[in-house]
């Protein structure tokens, strides 16, 4: 209907929701394939989206890539792509999805024995996440630190 209606802005934000409801339902592969479409039209200035919300778009769908990546056992992408989210949403000033995002790259920074790396990040989340006033998942990032340091590393 979006698209029909070159509302690209609008289909843009529909394969958004589809991908995250995808997502959640643990297909990540096809969620997967709904972000990156996402992702090809804010980033292509001639795909008739607003240069504002692809602005805004974008560090958003690598962010949900990048997920989508770590869920689908490729954490070497999925650190790439959500690096690149957190440094956008950091310049952006998207703190909220900035700490979320550091929290779910830490998870995957983690779930590769890279303990030193996952704890740092979160506990930049908590620090994010609290100066937003996110006070519990301020202290749920601060276990998770401690946690992660707790961590054995692997070889």
């Amino acid at each position: 209907m979006f698209k029909a209606n070159d509302d690209i802005d609008g289909y843009c934000q529909c394969l958004g929701t589809l991908g995250d409801c995808l997502r959640d339902d643990g297909r990540y592969a096809e969620a997967l394939d709904q972000f990156l479409t996402m992702h090809d039209l804010a980033d292509h200035e001639g795909s008739g989206m607003t240069p504002s919300i692809a602005a805004l778009t974008r560090p958003s769908t690598l962010a949900r890539v990048g997920e989508c990546l770590g869920l689908l056992g490729r954490p070497t992408e999925a650190v790439t792509k959500l690096t690149e989210a957190i440094s956008l949403m950091e310049e952006l000033q998207l703190s909220g999805q900035q700490a979320r995002s550091l929290e779910i790259l830490a998870a995957v920074l983690v779930d590769e024995g890279r303990t030193d790396e996952s704890r740092r990040a979160y506990e930049r989340a908590a620090e994010v996440f609290e100066a937003i006033g996110d006070i519990e998942a301020s202290s749920r990032c601060q276990d998770l630190a401690t946690a992660a340091a707790d961590t054995p590393k692997v070889s």
